[in-house]
């Protein structure tokens, strides 16, 4: 779904210099120049953060909800060191399971995207995706 989201993104944004404008440092390349004109249209940066979008609301909802509402992270839980280090939640395994996965999906994203290539950026991936196997 995050793939989607991105490429059909990318397509309907790929022509938005008049009013998606990003920052200069992101289009300070010479392909961006036409004659003494800066036409930089960016429709990856903005079709990456619709994408990301999608992961970070549902760990949001997610935790809000177990955290708040149903209180299961209070509840279903043995109030020990013990039932707090090694106790299991249906949530914390949602969450888990997705941040796995938008992280392995944002690290070749990333590859795509000059800006988000750089290696502390992709260690970051590495690392926040490694934590949950």
């Amino acid at each position: 779904m995050l793939q989607i989201v991105y490429f059909c993104g990318v397509y309907l944004l790929s022509d938005s210099g008049s009013y998606l404008k990003p920052a200069d440092e992101f289009c300070n390349e010479e392909k961006y120049m036409v004659g003494e004109f800066k036409l930089c249209t960016r429709g990856d940066l903005a079709a990456f953060q619709a994408a990301a979008f999608i992961p970070i609301l549902f760990c949001g909802v997610v935790g809000f909800w177990s955290w708040q509402v149903s209180k299961s992270a209070h509840l279903k839980l043995p109030q020990t060191v013990e039932g707090r280090l090694f106790g299991r939640l249906p949530e914390a395994a949602w969450l888990g399971a997705f941040n796995f996965s938008f992280q392995v999906w944002d690290f070749f994203i990333s590859l795509s995207i000059p800006e988000h290539a750089t290696p502390i950026m992709l260690t970051h991936h590495v690392m926040a995706g490694e934590q949950f196997t």
